[in-house]
């Protein structure tokens, strides 16, 4: 599809939007990134297939917008979305659903103040009519606020068998290892059962101490 000179002007006066499409399903997020890179050539385009990656993607790359399916193997997309408003990078992140799981848009709109919710299978001009004037608008602020990135407070991401912590680096006091699974002791509480190996912990942490 060929742009018009309009939109050629546009996409060389801009910095690229950074975009987090997050799918498990190999054929999907093809899909939704095929359709990305249509409307715009010039997208920086993040892939994640787990709720876990995504969430240490928007708080590493300043994620302009998630795209994000509900159905994860490691945390239901809403329950991730709901992740997403609690972080600081992620109070005011532009989120669309992207799923084929029969769920209340209404109720994803009021819940999780996501964008819009678009059901799978769909059209490139059903997907398109939605993405496009939103990718502009995101283009035009974007520009408008453009300046140095702040110095952000460091974070550790923890995963556990049930959940997936965010926990400030200054909080840890120590650690110590069980068979395969590390007790993290915090300021205000301990974490167990973290699925992590020693070694890439104290990688993580940067501290042998």
């Amino acid at each position: 599809m060929r742009k018009s000179e309009t939109d050629q002007t546009a996409a060389g006066e801009r910095a690229a939007l950074n975009l987090l499409v997050v799918e498990d399903n190999y054929d999907d997020m093809e899909y939704v990134c095929d359709s990305l890179k249509e409307l715009d050539t010039g997208l920086n385009i993040y892939k994640a297939g787990k709720a876990f990656k995504a969430l240490e993607m928007i708080h590493e790359s300043q994620i302009d917008l998630v795209l994000l399916d509900v159905e994860l193997p490691d945390m239901n997309g809403f329950s991730l979305a709901n992740r997403i408003r609690n972080m600081e990078e992620g109070s005011l992140l532009p989120i669309v659903f992207i799923t084929g799981t029969d769920a209340n848009p209404l109720m994803a709109h009021r819940k999780y103040h996501c964008y819009d919710y678009i059901k799978k299978p769909f059209m490139r001009s059903t997907f398109n009519q939605v993405m496009k004037p939103l990718l502009k608008g995101l283009v035009r602020q974007k520009n408008r606020n453009s300046r140095p990135a702040l110095e952000k407070e460091k974070v550790v991401f923890l995963e556990t068998k049930e959940d997936i912590f965010i926990v400030k680096y200054d909080d840890i006091l120590f650690a110590e290892i069980s068979g395969r699974t590390i007790t993290v002791y915090l300021a205000d509480r301990t974490i167990s059962g973290v699925k992590m190996k020693f070694d890439a912990f104290i990688e993580t942490v940067d501290s042998p101490d």
